[in-house]
């Protein structure tokens, strides 16, 4: 089996086992992580790469919960050195902890007597090393391209947020997590036998991914997958802004795809336009959804807060991206240009 398809098709075990150490093994770290971004002014959200899109669900969850939260590239901090201050918390998350502006920065926030705390799989990197608190990701390393960090890195910030009331575990929200994630185990090779039957990637010029609300998180990340695996480029817009002008493009040889989530009247609307104009639309929706146009490929619904509904959706964005190289010829999940660590 392909390294990048085998690790798609881990996510889920691996998900179940972060899970547990979580409420086990870190469980004093995370209640930690709770309490300082409770007494934080401000938390800053910081990474580079696929795991600046880990922190996604992080950023939504907070922001849904009326915090004053930013997420921001390290690149840019490390730039504008002057605009960090003690009374924020950063929080920087990375699978390697070596590349250069997640290893750099928290040197200078230590110098400048900031706290800052880590989420890394690598609890020896030079990131964890120079952070003021750390939170281990134990899910193991991807091959190449971040599936599995994607996803466990993520759950660990979602985690820290579920604490943020200083309560004991939801149990009953617990396992619904877990129904999903078996759910994700039992069904992920029919997801991508559905996703194989979408013959409109061969060939494909380009793409252009839409959602709503923390759809965004997750088709932003999805891109990611596409450029880095498939090799397509990918434009990004909510549906809505979508509407606004861009909607011309439709007309063309682009690929749209739309990720169901938030929906109403209006994105109903907005979707009959678009799958009136072209008939290359690719829509993953909920399975009440019953829209007969395009290409549609139902998930289900669980009862787990917003956020964590990402860590499945990504699996249908990894799959569509190892499906469109391998059937334009690409070996999935290599890369020519950059090593695993990005310095």
């Amino acid at each position: 089996m392909n390294a990048f398809l085998k690790d798609i098709f881990a996510q889920p075990r691996e998900l179940k086992k972060v899970l547990v150490s979580l409420e086990e093994e870190y469980f004093e770290q995370v209640e930690r992580i709770a309490r300082l971004i409770r007494e934080a002014e401000e938390v800053v959200l910081t990474s580079m790469g696929s795991a600046y899109y880990s922190l996604m669900p992080m950023y939504y969850a907070l922001s849904r919960r009326g915090y004053r939260v930013a997420l921001v590239e390290s690149s840019e901090l490390l730039r504008a050195q002057e605009q960090l201050a003690r009374e924020k918390l950063y929080i920087l998350m990375s699978r390697s902890g070596e590349s250069y502006e997640v290893s750099r920065l928290p040197q200078i926030l230590t110098e400048k007597g900031i706290t800052s705390i880590g989420i890394t799989m690598t609890p020896d990197s030079t990131m964890a090393k120079n952070v003021t608190y750390v939170l281990n990701d134990c899910a193991s390393y991807d091959a190449m391209v971040c599936t599995k960090a994607y996803t466990s890195l993520a759950l660990c910030g979602l985690r820290c947020i579920d604490m943020l009331e200083g309560v004991s575990s939801d149990l009953s929200g617990i396992r619904e997590i877990e129904r999903m994630l078996d759910w994700m185990e039992e069904h992920k090779e029919r997801i991508l036998e559905e996703i194989k039957r979408l013959d409109i990637l061969k060939d494909v010029p380009d793409f252009y991914f839409l959602s709503r609300g923390y759809g965004m998180g997750v088709v932003k990340s999805g891109a990611l997958w596409m450029e880095e695996v498939a090799r397509k480029c990918v434009s990004v817009s909510s549906l809505d802004t979508f509407y606004h002008g861009p909607l011309e493009l439709s007309r063309t040889n682009i690929i749209p795809v739309f990720l169901g989530v938030d929906l109403d009247s209006r994105s109903d609307m907005i979707l009959d336009r678009l799958c009136s104009f072209s008939d290359k639309v690719i829509c993953f929706c909920p399975e009440n959804m019953k829209h007969g146009n395009g290409y549609t490929i139902f998930y289900p619904e669980f009862q787990v807060e917003p956020e964590y509904k990402m860590l499945l959706l990504a699996l249908y964005f990894q799959l569509l991206s190892y499906q469109c190289a391998y059937i334009n010829g690409i070996e999935p999940g290599t890369m020519e240009t950059i090593s695993w660590v990005v310095k």
